[in-house]
This record gives structure tokens, C-alpha cells and sequence, in this order.
């Protein structure tokens, strides 16, 4: 009868007045995980973020262009440093993902013009509003106009201790993210972070090294 958590009933409904832990969720992420389906990076880029197949190869230059710039590699070195908590990670990411996006919004604006401007934040260590759950999310995806908003000030006000002042909801973040810290020290080449591919060949990238 009680075979599989959801027999017991929704996650939502299941010990809806206690704060949860990884004791109470766990069940329902291993429930998932046996029926998930792995898919490549450009599988994902086609079917889910609806990328042209083509857009990596036909933007090469650009794409070239950005990662040889110095203010670019400036920030994947500082992103790499040695840190002695994961926190001293977040805003280093954030800068970086933030100047990554603003390059790619410049090629994508004359072919799909748009006032919606996707941004990261930190959001750590303030506790998102709208639930009965206390999270604290470590980085929060909003729009622009959602980081300005207030007393949050945007992107650099809130690098150190998140919009504290006015905390996020729940319905303002399209996502957000958990750091987990592996390494102290991230390994930093040019020629690893980026490889692009010409004549026919396969193009990939990434444009930040891993955690």
C-alpha cells in the first residue's frame, strides 16, 4: 500500500507543518530519479531552450571574440581563486554569468528584440517569502527589473548579504541555483574553458570552468 512515497500522498500534503529536511523530500528525489532520462547539452539547447542548431556555428566569431577579451578572462580567474567557503564564490559567478548573458543578449537583439533581461543575484542568506518553508536559495534568476526593485538595488548591493532588506518571493524567480563547493582552487587555461570547431566539425563550449 505504502510502497512508494507518492502513495502516501503529495510531498506538499505529507508533514505539511513541519520544516522539512532531506529526510522528508529524499524519497520523492530517489521515486524520480529512477525514471530520469539523460540528454546531451545540445539536445537541451534544441528541445528545451529552442536554440537553432545552428546558432553556435553561425555566431562563432562572436562567441571567439568574447572569451579572448581581457575583461572576460579577468573574471573566470577571479571566479577560480582559492576560497575558504563557498559563499566568496557567489558574486565572482554571478559577475561572470551576468557578462556572459549581456554578450549573448548583443548577438540575439536584433533578431529577437526584448526588454526581458534574465539576471542573477545572491539571495543567500535571505529567506525567499511566499511559503511556509524557510529557504534560502543561494542565487536567485530574476529579471532586471526584479534585482533594482526597492531596497534590493540591484546585481551589487546584494552581493554580500543577499536583498535583506526586501526579500524575494517565490513568484519573482524564473530559477535558482545551490553552490556546493568541491575544490578550493578552480584550474584555469583559455584553451579548456572554450573549443570551437570549424569545418563541418563538432562546436562546443563553456564558457565557465567547473566547480
Amino acid at each position: 500500500m505504502h510502497s512508494t512515497p507518492m502513495s502516501k500522498g503529495a510531498v506538499s500534503n505529507t508533514n505539511y507543518d513541519t520544516n522539512h529536511t532531506q529526510d522528508h523530500y529524499k524519497p520523492y528525489l530517489i521515486e524520480d530519479l529512477r525514471h530520469k532520462v539523460n540528454i546531451s547539452f545540445d539536445q537541451f539547447l534544441k528541445h528545451i531552450l529552442k536554440v537553432p542548431s545552428d546558432w553556435i556555428p553561425d555566431n562563432a566569431s562572436h562567441i571567439q571574440q568574447a572569451i579572448k577579451e581581457r575583461s572576460y578572462i579577468k573574471m573566470v580567474q577571479e571566479y577560480a581563486q582559492p576560497i575558504g567557503h563557498e559563499t566568496e564564490r557567489y558574486h565572482p559567478f554571478i559577475t561572470l554569468v551576468n557578462h556572459i548573458i549581456a554578450k549573448l543578449r548583443k548577438i540575439n537583439r536584433a533578431s529577437t528584440p526584448s526588454e526581458f533581461e534574465v539576471t542573477f543575484c545572491r539571495s543567500d542568506p535571505t529567506v525567499v517569502r511566499g511559503s511556509h518553508a524557510s529557504r534560502r536559495p543561494d542565487i536567485a534568476v530574476v529579471d532586471l527589473t526584479i534585482a533594482q526593485l526597492g531596497e534590493r538595488g540591484g546585481v551589487d548591493d546584494m552581493s554580500l548579504k543577499g536583498p535583506k532588506d526586501q526579500p524575494f518571493f517565490w513568484d519573482e524567480l524564473l530559477s535558482f541555483f545551490e553552490h556546493k563547493q568541491t575544490k578550493e582552487a578552480l584550474e584555469f587555461a583559455l584553451d579548456d574553458v572554450v573549443s570551437i570547431g570549424t569545418g563541418g566539425k563538432t562546436v562546443s563550449g563553456e564558457l565557465i570552468p567547473q566547480t
